[in-house]
Order: structure tokens, then sequence, then C-alpha cells
């Protein structure tokens, strides 16, 4: 037993150490060494506690169950005060990585740009408008009217780094709201804090952190809201929350109607008052028809018309309609082949590993919270079908509410049976968070910092005028973007004042790919070459 408690003293430490650190990296000519990935090591630690438990009938170590004892202690006593530290530490962690991917150029127009133009735009040249959007305005790629509201915030400081803080705050705010819904189903605080904190650590939230901004954040404190006033019944605040979140997204009536399908069969179960099958009948029929008027009518007018001018449905459900109505139609006609098409993408091996990536810490609580599996499901369902089956982006954020309900749901079951005495629960609950966790934020912030070429190009790009119309690269995009006018660069887009390229050695030409021959047929009777150096060429309407 010594020997196997020595053992995983020390791969908590390499844990907690990764986790700090971040790890280390080292590259030579001939050889590239990295640690920094948590996960071998949490795997290896749960597999040595599974084994301890088998062997001698204990899940932790002495030490291991003497610190946990001590934090949950603390955490008992100080929910709050736990929590409010766990949040600034996350909010400036992932404020700070953010704007090093920012200054290091790693942020692209597709979707820093999108949401930064558009927030920039309202206050400054007209409601959501975008330069890259179909149309000129965010509302032909997204229904997004919520934007406009965090604009008038956003004009306080019309900063990117502004931007990325109020991301992280909103993603961090989820922690607090698992923590009162916690409390709500009578789950011991120390628990509480502990489902809280792990929310910190699920790495989709982290992902969609690291990522740029995009309007999906906010459904995390949107749908937590909703399900605390669901278990508060508190249903007018509910139906509040439901319909805000229809300004956030088209596909937000999806999980809306799935809500009220949710109340409707869990009233004919008897475990909600029969009045609550009412309100999920009348929720679920105002979702219907809410996506219905979004999708075929809103996003389409502002799509406009023309060759490419596809709506964001059609660019992703192409197999179903050539416009957002015809798919519509089609799903209802034809409910089976879109289900069929809705699962074929699961029996992908890459599909497994995004599955076990999102679901892994909350499969064990599913029986005590079918119905919202099943929401997860369709919602997982939804983004293998229209999106690459990977995390890094925001698609898991609406997600993410119903699946944090399904951990305190199964939380409070064990604590109905009093299966949470002790730190046991806590501290497996924690390590499951870890085995898929991927990178420290600290380690992004260290891979992601501004070299002094970045920190030239910004220098040089701020002289830009205004005023002036820009074509730009994917890379560049981001910085040049509080402007009416800011395309990325091809041989087809509109005349520009300047025409902007960073072509030094390594530079990202995502979003531009054809960069080297497009700017190959610049013509030399309309632009001057009027800055070259270190790579960055900036080029001036004569």
């Amino acid at each position: 037993m010594l020997l196997l408690d020595g053992i995983i003293y020390a791969l908590t430490s390499m844990v907690v150490l990764l986790l700090i650190t971040g790890g280390v990296h080292y590259a030579s000519p001939t050889m590239k060494l990295e640690l920094s990935q948590v996960d071998a090591f949490a795997i290896s630690l749960l597999a040595l506690l599974c084994i301890r438990r088998s062997a001698f009938k204990r899940w932790l170590p002495p030490r291991i169950e003497r610190s946990a004892t001590i934090a949950m202690l603390i955490f008992s006593r100080y929910p709050l005060a736990t929590l409010a530290v766990a949040n600034l530490v996350y909010v400036l962690l992932m404020t700070w990585s953010s704007s090093c991917r920012f200054d290091s150029f790693h942020a692209t127009a597709f979707d820093l740009s999108f949401v930064d133009q558009s927030l920039w735009s309202t206050t400054h040249v007209g409601f959501l408008h975008s330069s890259l959007a179909k149309g000129q305005s965010y509302l032909g790629e997204h229904f997004s009217p919520v934007l406009g509201l965090v604009a008038l915030v956003y004009r306080l400081f019309d900063s990117p780094y502004f931007l990325f803080l109020l991301q992280s705050v909103a993603l961090a705010s989820g922690s607090l709201l698992v923590y009162a819904l916690g409390v709500q189903k009578k789950i011991p605080r120390s628990v509480a804090v502990t489902a809280a904190l792990c929310f910190l650590l699920f790495q989709p939230l982290r992902a969609a952190n690291s990522f740029d901004f995009r309007e999906d954040n906010l459904f995390i404190p949107i749908f937590l809201g909703a399900l605390i006033s669901l278990e508060k019944k508190r249903l007018t605040l509910f139906w509040v929350l439901c319909l805000i979140s229809w300004s956030v997204k088209e596909n937000a009536p999806i999980f809306t109607a799935l809500l009220g399908a949710w109340l409707c069969v869990d009233s004919l179960r008897g475990r909600m008052p029969v009045s609550r099958r009412w309100h999920g009948v009348a929720l679920g029929l105002l979702s219907f028809f809410a996506f219905y008027i979004i999708n075929s009518k809103i996003t389409p007018h502002f799509v406009g018309s023309g060759m490419g001018a596809d709506t964001m449905l059609v660019k992703r459900l192409r197999q179903f309609g050539g416009t957002n109505d015809q798919i519509l139609r089609a799903i209802l006609l034809h409910p089976f082949a879109f289900a069929a098409e809705v699962l074929r993408p699961f029996f992908q091996v890459k599909a497994a590993r995004y599955f076990l990536d999102v679901t892994a810490p909350f499969l064990f609580f599913v029986p005590a919270a079918p119905l919202p599996a099943l929401i997860v499901l369709a919602g997982i369902g939804m983004n293998l079908l229209v999106n690459q089956p990977t995390i890094g982006f925001h698609y898991e954020c609406i997600l993410i509410p119903f699946l944090f309900y399904i951990l305190l749901a199964g939380l409070a079951t064990l604590n109905s049976k009093n299966k949470l005495v002790g730190v046991r629960v806590p501290v497996l609950m924690t390590l499951s968070f870890l085995l898929f966790f991927g990178r420290s934020p600290v380690d992004s912030i260290r891979r992601h910092w501004p070299t002094a070429h970045d920190r030239f190009v910004s220098q040089e790009l701020l002289r830009i005028p205004e005023a002036a119309s820009v074509a730009t690269q994917g890379v560049l995009h981001p910085h040049l973007a509080h402007r009416k006018d800011v395309f990325l660069f091809s041989a087809g887009v509109p005349s520009t004042d300047y025409i902007v390229a960073d072509l030094s050695p390594g530079i990202e030409l995502y979003a531009t790919p054809n960069l080297y021959a497009d700017l190959a047929k610049i013509d030399s009777a309309v632009y001057s070459l009027e800055f070259d150096r270190d790579g960055l060429k900036i080029w001036h309407r004569k």
C-alpha cells in the first residue's frame, strides 16, 4: 500500500504542478518535448485509485483525504469567498490568455472580427453592421439582436481587451449559478462549491473562452438562470429567460421547445404539477413558431440576395434544401430522414472522442436526470451534423447548463441516500473533470506570448486611419475591425483605401489561402507600396 500511495501522491503533485505552471516545452533541431497535458496523469491517477479501492476497500490515501477534508471545511464555511477567489483567478487567467492570443495574431476574422466589428459598428455606423457578413449585417449570419445591448456596454471602452474581459466574466458567472442551483437542490454547500469549481475546470467552457467572443457564451447564464427559476417555481422569470434566449441565436428555440417537452413529460410522470404541462405545451408551440419565423423570414431578409448569399442554415444543411424555408419543410415532412442524418455522425471515431470530451464527467449521473440528458444528446447530434466533431469553439455553450443540471441532480440523489458523507465523491468528481482537461491556461499564455515582430506590426496597424477602408488577411483583420469597411483580401473584393499583408515566415493564411497569388495581381497603376518592412506590406490607393 505504501508504494501505491507514494505513486498516487506523485501523480497528484504532477497534476497540480501542470495546472499551476502549464508544464514545460522544449524544442531543438533534433528533438521536441512537451509535458503540459493533464489528461494522461489524471487517467493514471484514477486507475490507481480504482486499484486501491479494489485491493484495500478505500479510495483515498490518508494525506489526500486529510487535505480534501480541510478543503471541504473551508468550502462549507466560506462558500462565496471561495467562489469569489476562484472566479477572480479564472477571469484574470482567461482574459490574459485571450489578450495574448490577440496580441500574437492568433485570433482571426472568423470569429473575432465578426462580433467585434458588429459591436463597434452598432454605436458608430449602424446596428450590427459587419463588412464580413452577407448583406453587411451580422443578423444575416446569426439572429443575435441581444448583441445590440452588449454593444452599449462595449461602447464604454471600444476595445477587444474589454470584450475578452466581458466574455470571461459572463462565462465565469455560471459557476455562481451552478452553486445556487446546487443549494436549491439541498446539496451540502461544500459539495455545491466543488461542483461550481468543477464548472470552471470544464474543458468545453475554457475552450469557448479561449476562442473568439461569440454570442453563444450568453446561453450559459441565461439557461442556468432558467433552470434555477424552474427549481424555485418562479415561472414568470423562467419564461422571461426563455424568451431572452431567442434573441441570442437562431437555434435557441429548439432548446426551449425541448424544455417545454421536459415540463410536459415530467408533469405526466407526476414529478411536476399538472399546471406545468400547459406551460410546457405553450412553450413548445411558441418555440416552434419562433424558430420558423426567425429562420425562414428574418435571417434570410438580412442575408440579401445574389450569388453566395446563403444563410448559415443553408451552408450547413444544404442537403435538405436551397433555402431556409425548404430545409424547414423537409425536416417537418421527412422527420425520420432528418433523424437518420443527425444520428449518422455518431458512428464516426472522432464523434466518440467528442462525445466523451463533452459528457465524461456527467455520464454516471444521467439516471438522475434522463430528460435533460436527452436534451444534451439532441444538442450533440446537432453539433455533429453541422460542425466538426471537436472542442475548441463555442458550440457546447448551450449544452453546459443542462450538463451541470444532470450533475447536480445526481449529487442530490446521492445526498438523499446519505452517500455524500466524507470526501470521496467530491474528490472523484473533481478528478473526472481532469480526465479530458487538456492544457492549463498558463500554457496558452506562454505559447501565445507576443514577439517583437507582433508588437511592431500592431504599432504599424494603428497608423492606418479609422476612416479608411482596408482589405487584409485573416489574422490582421481583428486589429483593423474598428472601421466601416474592412474586408478579407482577395482578387474580387471591392477597391479599398489600403491593402495590408504580413508575409513574415510562419504567418497564418487562414481565411485568405490564396493571399500570395492575389497580392501578385495588385494593379500598380491603382496602388503604391507605401510600407515594406520585416514582412509587413501596406499598399495605399493613389
